[in-house]
């Protein structure tokens, strides 16, 4: 039985990013790179997560 994981595609700041990125995943799953180094391409090339506001339920004020 296979576990189906799903992923969430990122959003590159561009297509030379993209492929920098690409790159730096490569060098990370081979060992060349560590985590943090790989923490440190992911900030540079991916697209902040946008800050999504609480919402709050809508009881008794």
């Amino acid at each position: 039985m296979s576990k189906i994981v799903k992923t969430v595609k990122s959003k590159h700041r561009s297509a030379i990013m993209e492929a920098v990125h690409e790159g730096a995943r490569d060098l990370f799953s081979l060992g060349f790179i560590d985590k943090r180094k790989m923490q440190e391409y992911d900030a540079l090339c991916l697209e902040p997560i946008p800050d999504t506001p609480v919402s709050r339920s809508s009881g008794s004020v």
